[in-house]
């Protein structure tokens, strides 16, 4: 009974991990439920859930209420934070980032050859270049979240399944092609201003808001599963070619990172003691992160 309110706590400590990952442009959730050794079990869960539903829904249930919470509770700080310190919050989650690396690295040890390192340095560049568009295409979706239409309700579909990819796919961050596609902002906007509604009591005054959450809720739930079914038969077939492409994507995201539309203005007039600060982060990011990989490690070691 100890051990199994132990391993739930971490999962949902892992799930919080994931879900802080999903608001930040640049950092996938699939990235760090990857780094954190919890990948493999998570897809295995979604994939199979008709099979034995109980106990996938037993194991995914406290990483879902533990991304859901730390979205909840993080995401007015987070953005906040993007506002006046972005490049210490954006080392920080570097820092998470990299100190998940090397664990990982011993996954493709001897496993080189030319496919699987083209494999890899394509899905860097297809990542780092997020970053890039993000700073050349975004524009503002608001005029489409306000106006639900049926063709609207179809996109903001679409928008929440290529925003599922954040909780899938490891580097590949959702909140980054929300914002290429320029609706990262007006969703965290109205993610607030509901929790504000909500607690003036006022949530139900205006149903838009509510139904363009709605729609995304189902997007990401379809792409979830889509996405979940497309990584299962990636990793069964191709796994060693699989992993380069991972390990390609995280990378590249790091570039990312530091270069896309919510950051890149950051370089204009950076305070100097952001510097410290961020390289303290990092640090402090690098060998949190490592400790929860060693930790996923040794328990999937225990468990099998």
């Amino acid at each position: 009974m100890i051990n199994y309110l132990k391993n739930n706590v971490m999962l949902f400590v892992k799930g919080m991990a994931i879900g802080t990952a999903v608001i930040i442009p640049g950092v996938s959730g699939g990235t760090i439920a990857f780094l954190l050794g919890i990948y493999d079990q998570m897809i295995e869960a979604i994939v199979g859930i008709r099979r034995h539903f109980v106990k996938s829904i037993l194991y995914l249930l406290p990483i879902l209420v533990g991304a859901l919470a730390a979205v909840l509770i993080l995401v007015i700080p987070i953005t906040w934070m993007f506002d006046v310190a972005p490049l210490p919050l954006v080392t920080l989650f570097a820092g998470l980032i990299l100190g998940g690396l090397p664990s990982w690295f011993v996954t493709i040890k001897g496993g080189y050859s030319p496919i699987r390192i083209s494999v890899f340095v394509v899905a860097l560049l297809f990542a780092a270049q997020l970053g890039v568009l993000s700073v050349v295409t975004s524009f503002d979706a608001t005029a489409i979240l306000a106006n639900i239409t049926v063709p609207n309700a179809l996109l903001l579909v679409l928008v929440g399944m290529l925003g599922a990819s954040a909780l899938v796919m490891p580097g590949i961050s959702g909140s980054m092609l929300l914002l290429v596609i320029g609706f990262y902002a007006p969703l965290t906007n109205l993610i607030k201003d509901m929790m504000s509604a909500l607690l003036a009591g006022t949530l139900f005054n205006n149903l838009t808001p509510i139904l363009v959450i709605g729609m995304f809720i189902i997007g990401l739930l379809i792409g979830f599963i889509l996405i979940s079914l497309l990584m299962k038969f990636l990793l069964d077939k191709y796994k060693l070619a699989t992993y380069f492409g991972i390990i390609g994507f995280i990378m590249g995201s790091i570039i990312a990172l530091y270069f896309n539309y919510e950051v890149v203005w950051m370089y204009e007039s950076l305070p100097w003691w952001h510097i410290p600060i961020a390289i303290a982060l990092l640090a402090v990011g690098f060998y949190g992160s490592h400790l929860l990989a060693k930790y996923g490690k040794n328990n999937n070691i225990k468990e099998s």
